[in-house]
């Protein structure tokens, strides 16, 4: 396959919407949250581009950066670094619907403890870490207001049920360790 890297303009690359009838429009979604994080992160470090160009077909369509083509757009780019990938065999097409997915996809889990130990808190949430991860309360004594006591000194637990879409099925362990994590500095607090 022939891969040429060179710029282009913003306003000349178009998302992938499923416009080609070979390549399934991108299987990512974001919020207008995460087009502001990477807007923002595109603006602290431009040069990150560099690095991780937006990659298209021929036609100018993105397969892979869509939300930093969106980013880019949002803070008016005018030229974005980009791959052009020219495929011509059938191994080439499967090539570039296999990168579509694994550009979007999340390998691994967050080793909650290294976050919470080895890493300033305060630019994780910025640099794409989730925030259910890197939520911390202002004051976790704060959480005695809530508690009544009920002898013993104990405080009476108050039963929270969160409702997790089926999408996030396969995140379920990090939430649970991110929950767990979290409410460590909150005493009489846990998961069950």
């Amino acid at each position: 396959m022939k891969k040429t890297r060179t710029t282009a303009k913003v306003k000349d690359i178009t998302p992938n919407d499923g416009q080609l009838e070979w390549l399934p429009r991108n299987p990512r979604q974001w919020t207008k949250a995460d087009i502001d994080k990477t807007a923002a992160s595109l603006e602290r470090d431009p040069d990150f581009l560099e690095d991780r160009p937006i990659l298209l077909t021929p036609e100018m369509i993105a397969f892979a950066g869509n939300l930093r083509l969106t980013a880019a757009k949002q803070i008016k780019r005018k030229e974005v670094p980009v791959i052009i990938y020219t495929p011509e065999t059938d191994e080439d097409y499967e090539t570039i619907k296999r990168r579509t997915i694994l550009d979007n996809g999340s390998f691994g889990a967050w080793d909650i403890d290294q976050l919470a130990n080895e890493w300033d808190n305060g630019h994780l949430a910025e640099w794409g870490v989730p925030e259910w991860i890197t939520g911390q309360p202002e004051d976790p004594g704060a959480l005695d207001a809530l508690f009544e006591e009920a002898g013993e000194g104990k405080p009476k637990p108050i039963k929270v049920v969160v409702e997790i879409p089926a999408a996030y099925e396969d995140k379920l362990g990090d939430i649970s360790a991110a929950i767990e994590v979290t409410l460590q500095d909150w005493p009489g607090c846990k998961v069950v």
